[in-house]
């Protein structure tokens, strides 16, 4: 019994260590990361207007690239999906474009368009796509 009292006071230590530290890294850096997604999220936004819907996805990829961090995930997605919304229609652009519903297509979708696309880190380029099903196939407000 003093044993397994011993295991189970070990893992709450250890839960408790990665929540302190999840914490601690979030009141040292959380404001730093929303800041950052919410500028690239409105630079995005602003682009879009200017753009079309190919031309926000190509930014994107042109912008993040090379950062595989978290941050950099996180703002080539908001970028994306600010963009997209406020630019014009490319013809074609969703065409094959799978419902992001349904996620092993989306993610082959994904990875298969940025085969394509030499210039971008395959985790980056990624993160560019994601949003792409999402506004091809916007859910029916009704039916959700």
């Amino acid at each position: 019994m003093k044993i397994l009292l011993g295991v189970a006071g070990f893992f709450v230590l250890c839960i408790g260590l990665v929540v302190w530290k999840g914490y601690s890294w979030w009141q040292a850096n959380g404001k730093a990361y929303v800041a950052a997604v919410k500028t690239s999220g409105e630079d995005g936004r602003v682009f879009g207007r200017t753009s079309d819907n190919a031309g926000c996805v190509k930014s994107a990829l042109d912008r993040f690239a090379t950062d595989t961090s978290t941050l950099g995930s996180l703002q080539a997605t908001a970028y994306v999906q600010n963009c997209l919304p406020e630019s014009k229609p490319t013809p074609g652009f969703c065409d094959g474009v799978p419902q992001s519903t349904d996620f092993a297509a989306a993610r082959d979708w994904s990875k298969s368009k940025c085969a394509t696309v030499t210039a971008a880190n395959d985790r980056s380029c990624r993160m560019v796509m994601g949003p792409v099903p999402r506004f091809c196939h916007p859910r029916d407000k009704n039916n959700s």
